[in-house]
């Protein structure tokens, strides 16, 4: 099954003609941290990031019509929270914090390393689709 991280942003800046540092510097400065909230990002940016995030929005759509994937962060729990055939799952590890309110599964990969974590997850993804 594929997997996409990095590869949405490089879509995304091909199809927005931007380099990947572009598109990169825009995610890291409009963030929804309450320090952010309150720096005055200005108009330009807010529209540059709304750009940006509908633009990958429909990159992962396109990825996800191709095939069955993982798709790691950009908020594809919130993309697809309307589809039936989706499995939401937040790792983190207990020094990362997170919103696992959207999520079915949470797993401290601490506890199972990375392999370990790949095998219970991919058990999982298969008894939940019958695959």
């Amino acid at each position: 099954m594929s997997c996409y991280g990095r590869d949405i942003v490089e879509a995304t800046s091909k199809k927005m003609n931007l380099p990947v540092s572009k598109i990169s510097e825009h995610e890291e400065t409009y963030s929804t941290s309450l320090f952010s909230m309150l720096l005055p990002l200005g108009s330009d940016s807010i529209a540059k990031q709304d750009e940006i995030y509908n633009v990958q929005k429909e990159v992962i759509r396109e990825m996800a019509e191709k095939e069955s994937c993982i798709i790691v962060g950009r908020c594809a729990d919130y993309i697809f929270r309307d589809h039936r055939n989706v499995l939401n799952i937040y790792i983190y590890a207990k020094y990362a914090p997170g919103d696992p309110d959207s999520k079915q599964i949470m797993i401290d990969s601490s506890m199972l390393g990375v392999k370990g974590t790949a095998e219970v997850l991919a058990e999982i993804v298969q008894r939940r689709f019958g695959l």
